[in-house]
């Protein structure tokens, strides 16, 4: 799988810009958040998320995540994508001699009725009951050390019969 990381400071428009030609697009999610809020959006049930409203975030898909972080007059964008198809405009690409190797793996999300993060994170009204899991690639160096990953999708955990739900 080759894969294209970009990054560079963007306008508050040509982010907007951005996030506009992969969502719904090559995006299916979306985290953002602020000081007092933490959403996860679906690209099927939300419209696009506006930095405006969202300092950070990330828009995600199988092969494509966009990543804005507000520092002072501009965003910090990172773009990582997976099919070379992914506007890049105003973004420098990174070396790529870094990237070995990718392996897919998995996170638990928090489920909503733990508020042990103080936050609360409905994944439920984008149809994923139980627990939800983070879909992620991580690439690895030539030694095998983690590089960078990127965020691919969320899904409901998938338990085998006898399973009990876990807590």
């Amino acid at each position: 799988m080759s894969m294209r990381v970009y990054s560079g400071q963007l306008p508050l428009d040509a982010l907007r810009t951005l996030l506009g030609q992969v969502w719904p697009g090559q995006t299916t999610f979306a985290l953002v958040e602020k000081v007092d809020d933490l959403q996860v959006l679906g690209a099927q049930k939300d419209a696009m998320p506006d930095p405006a409203n969202w300092p950070q975030g990330r828009a995600f898909g199988p092969n494509v995540e966009v990543r804005w972080e507000w520092r002072g007059a501009e965003y910090h964008v990172m773009l990582a994508d997976a099919t070379g198809s992914a506007p890049s405009d105003g973004l420098t690409q990174a070396t790529e001699d870094w990237i070995g190797g990718v392996q897919p793996t998995h996170y638990y999300l928090w489920h909503k009725a733990d508020m042990r993060m103080g936050r609360f994170l409905d994944t439920e009204r984008l149809g994923i009951s139980g627990r939800a899991m983070l879909d992620v690639a991580e690439y690895t160096d030539a030694a095998g050390v983690l590089r960078f990953h990127r965020y691919m999708g969320i899904r409901a955990e998938q338990l085998e019969e006898g399973d009990d739900e876990p807590i």
